[in-house]
């Protein structure tokens, strides 16, 4: 993930529950930021107490074929997926999403600001003027930056 996904994440989250990042961030909710730093130093010490000990299970995981191991992965994904709202709907975007995040790892294309729209998306949509802030912000011209960058250059594919 890149700086600016990053950037753009922790200012979102921030701001959906009406919180507005910035300077003023410490001095207005101190208690967010202290939450937020303490969340991280826990976090970091439980991924540590739980993984140390579950190296050799992911060894061994890792061992398995992948022709035997994305059928099983899929296997658990589509009971999943149908018991979100119990549509064959959601099992077929589960798919969909699937190949497309696929095709997109394969022709190197950034997959986080798909996810990252997929979940603000209907935020969004309900509030204009959180859209419009959120588009002019210093996070929002990164990620645009990034998607531009990303786009296939047609005279380069005209060349080869």
């Amino acid at each position: 993930m890149n700086g600016a996904f990053r950037q753009a994440q922790c200012e979102l989250s921030t701001m959906i529950p009406g919180i507005r990042p910035g300077p003023l961030l410490i001095p207005e909710h101190p208690e967010v930021f202290w939450a937020w730093v303490a969340s991280m130093y826990l976090g970091n010490i439980m991924l540590l107490v739980i993984k140390i000990p579950l190296i050799g299970i992911w060894v061994q995981i890792l061992r398995i074929p992948s022709r035997v191991l994305l059928p099983l992965i899929l296997l658990f994904c589509i009971p999943g997926a149908y018991s979100i709202r119990n549509t064959f709907f959601d099992v077929g975007m589960m798919m969909l999403l699937g190949a497309l995040g696929y095709l997109m790892e394969k022709f190197e294309y950034e997959r986080a600001p798909l996810a990252l729209a997929f979940v603000l998306g209907p935020i969004y949509g309900s509030c204009p003027i959180l859209a419009h802030f959120l588009w002019e912000s210093q996070a929002s011209r990164g990620l645009r930056g990034r998607v531009v960058q990303n786009l296939p250059d047609p005279k380069k594919r005209q060349q080869e």
